[in-house]
């Protein structure tokens, strides 16, 4: 049956346990210049594996690994509490965690890369490499003298 709120029945406030009266945790603010990515992971690295392998370095304020689920994609990002210790940890790229040696690098983003085509990019240009074999011995002058009869020479390496 329904009940009708009224003043003898008026509504019951919500149990404190209810999800929507937890408050949320709000996302910590991230550090770019304290940094690092880290990448070629073992599958089966946890955080708490890199916890104690960048600890010895300094002090390990956050790690993140990129997962779908609860399957690693075997990256993440190891955030440090000075950029002395992001310098530091730089250092250890290469070394096997997990029988697999890591590739580190910083998590700076780079300025992003234009969007534009290929075609619109005037710092783009297109080269175009001519590789004569011949079978007989010819001289550089013959090739440049039939070269030319096409277009215009640029510089080149004649290897002979």
């Amino acid at each position: 049956t329904l009940k009708y709120l009224t003043a003898e029945n008026p509504p019951k406030p919500p149990a404190p346990d209810t999800p929507r009266d937890t408050p949320r945790e709000t996302p910590r603010e991230r550090h770019p210049d304290l940094t690092i990515f880290v990448s070629n992971l073992s599958y089966s690295t946890t955080e708490d594996d890199l916890r104690e392998c960048f600890g010895n370095v300094g002090t390990v304020a956050d790690v993140r690994l990129v997962k779908k689920g609860n399957k690693s994609h075997g990256y993440g990002y190891i955030e440090f509490s000075s950029r002395a210790e992001v310098l530091a940890a730089l250092n250890l790229d290469r070394v096997p965690i997990n029988d697999r040696p890591v590739s580190l690098a910083s998590a700076r983003r780079s300025p992003r890369k234009s969007r534009r085509s290929l075609s619109t990019r005037p710092y783009m240009k297109l080269t175009r490499y001519l590789l004569v074999i011949s079978p007989i011995s010819t001289r550089r002058r013959n090739y440049e003298d039939c070269l030319r009869s096409v277009g215009k020479l640029k510089p080149y390496e004649w290897l002979a």
